[in-house]
């Protein structure tokens, strides 16, 4: 890719972030905390919130040594004190008590722990629009599904149960009071039912999935913990076989329906209830 192709994918990024994700506008009070190791890419998303009206502020600080480590006091209160935050930082902020604080104050945002100027530009200045869409379709295929069965050739192979669970597509709209998310977004996850006693396949003697461990307790695991598919080729599932067609055709799955990635990677495949 020429430099000016990938100057132009992180343009259109930023401008996803700040516009379809974030929804700012004028009046907006915005901070954007970095840390010396991305402060370009700050600065990019500080000059495209001022194009959309907003009053930005670039807050830069040193890098955090570890995943939730806090931010300096002086971040802190610029966050308490946002109508919208963007933190693009080598650890990530979200599960601080700065970040949550802000979020609780109503302030809508985004954390990009270990976000780079290419990792943006390829994965957020994709066709938005279709992004969501296909997000939308995993997560339909998850809710709908009784089991997912997961391979890979180099031996992984194991089922976990997703009765009673429900699918959530990280589709990137954080555009209400309060709303929080990662970024780069697009992915449909699940968290399967907690099965402690059931061993690293998730599988007991005979071959089914054991049930008596299993515990009901109606939550959601973050996506990091949850089961995640491959969306390669926009499968769209149909009444008794794949094909591309509209977003709600998960709920005529046939019985067993199979998620393909690229060859030699992870394969999964949901079993509908």
């Amino acid at each position: 890719m020429s430099t000016q192709a990938a100057s132009g994918d992180l343009e259109r990024a930023v401008e996803t972030v700040v516009g379809p994700c974030l929804g700012i506008h004028e009046g907006d009070d915005v901070v954007i905390v970095t840390d010396t190791t991305r402060q370009m890419l700050g600065e990019a998303l500080r000059a495209a919130a001022a194009r959309r009206g907003g009053e930005p502020v670039l807050t830069v600080m040193e890098p955090r040594e570890v995943d939730g480590q806090e931010p300096p006091v002086a971040v802190a209160a610029a966050l308490a004190a946002a109508s919208v935050f963007i933190a693009p930082t080598r650890r990530s902020l979200s599960h601080t008590r700065a970040r949550k604080a802000a979020s609780e104050a109503g302030a809508r945002g985004a954390t990009l722990p270990g976000v780079t100027e290419d990792m943006l530009a390829r994965l957020m200045a994709a066709d938005f629009p279709r992004l969501r869409a296909r997000s939308r379709r995993v997560a339909a295929l998850l809710t709908e599904a009784d089991e997912a069965h997961v391979t890979c050739p180099l031996g992984s192979d194991f089922h976990v149960d997703l009765r009673g669970r429900s699918g959530i597509a990280d589709e990137g709209d954080l555009t209400a009071p309060g709303a929080f998310g990662n970024l780069p977004c697009g992915e449909g996850f699940i968290a399967p039912l907690d099965l402690p006693h059931a061993g690293a396949q998730g599988r007991q003697r005979g071959g089914r999935p054991r049930r008596d461990a299993a515990r009901r307790d109606g939550g959601h695991a973050g996506a990091p913990d949850g089961v995640r598919l491959p969306h390669h080729g926009d499968p769209q599932p149909t009444r008794g076989r794949s094909a591309h067609g509209s977003d709600r055709g998960a709920r005529h799955l046939p019985a067993r329906h199979r998620l393909q990635g690229r060859p030699q990677r992870t394969r999964g495949h949901v079993r509908r209830r």
